[in-house]
């Protein structure tokens, strides 16, 4: 029994070594070989050139402000893509709109079992953005959500939607800067150290999204909410709570209601959402 084993054995070696001496066998491997090597050059040094010149290129001109990324790297193996100082001008050429001091997004091979997109990891590090108000209904971003003219009316979407999961979300060290003009006097405002983290963020899956936010704000208080999030079945619980908000804030929208002034204060408050 043992020799009519050693037998099968050897006799498996021998053909496995005629296999690998073939020369089929050497013409996969070096075609295996070459398309590693191709597919890594490509990864690592053709393609972040070209996504930063065809994010600067499409996003100028869909955006019509200027966009510039300072760097661009991509791991082809890990699918990871990262871009260092991005920056989203105004439309006017003094203003800021919008700055991201690091994004990072890394795409899951689970996509490809899964034929949907899946992303394991989207972090936005220290972005700034500055929100204006120009006047009574105009806003420095209202080009960007303006309907566009279409000489059809737009036919129903029947298409099904979009399978998109996104197992974690954060955002760290932002700033939301508003900068009110329609009032009498120019109203600034700043919410700082803004982080938000959404873990199992998903579209249609049957798990819930939990999220937490915090965030302080410039003239004092702060900013905290957490809960649940079901996209799925359209529910939410969320538990807010603002903690010592300065009042001073508020002067500039009361005064066209009152004549009292507001000149110190705070105020607390917690609500839950369901």
């Amino acid at each position: 029994m043992m020799e009519s084993s050693e037998n099968t054995a050897r006799s498996l070696s021998q053909k496995l070594g005629t296999a690998l001496r073939s020369r089929w066998t050497r013409r996969i491997g070096i075609g295996v070989l070459a398309f590693l090597l191709l597919y890594t050059l490509l990864g690592f040094f053709a393609a972040p050139p070209l996504i930063k010149h065809l994010a600067e290129t499409r996003l100028s001109e869909q955006l019509a402000r200027p966009v510039t990324i300072g760097k661009v790297a991509f791991n082809p193996f890990l699918l990871r893509l990262q871009t260092d100082d991005v920056h989203i001008g105004g439309r006017a050429a003094e203003e800021t709109f919008v700055d991201v001091g690091q994004l990072v997004v890394q795409v899951s091979w689970e996509s490809l079992t899964r034929l949907a997109p899946v992303i394991g990891e989207l972090r936005i590090s220290a972005p700034r953005v500055h929100l204006i108000r120009t006047d009574a209904t105009h806003f420095n971003f209202s080009d960007l959500i303006a309907p566009t003219p279409s000489a059809e009316p737009a036919e129903a979407d029947e298409s099904k939607p979009l399978d998109l999961v996104v197992r974690q979300f954060s955002i760290s060290d932002g700033t939301l800067a508003w900068t009110d003009r329609s009032t009498a006097q120019p109203t600034e405002l700043s919410l700082d150290h803004l982080a938000l983290n959404l873990e199992n963020f998903t579209l249609l899956g049957p798990d819930a999204t939990t999220s937490t936010l915090q965030a302080d704000l410039a003239s004092g208080g702060a900013l905290k909410a957490e809960g649940n999030l079901d996209l799925a079945r359209q529910t939410a619980s969320l538990k807010i709570s603002v903690d010592a908000l300065a009042l001073k804030a508020a002067q500039p929208y009361l005064a066209a209601a009152t004549p009292a002034r507001v000149v110190d204060g705070s105020a607390s408050a917690a609500v839950t959402l369901d």
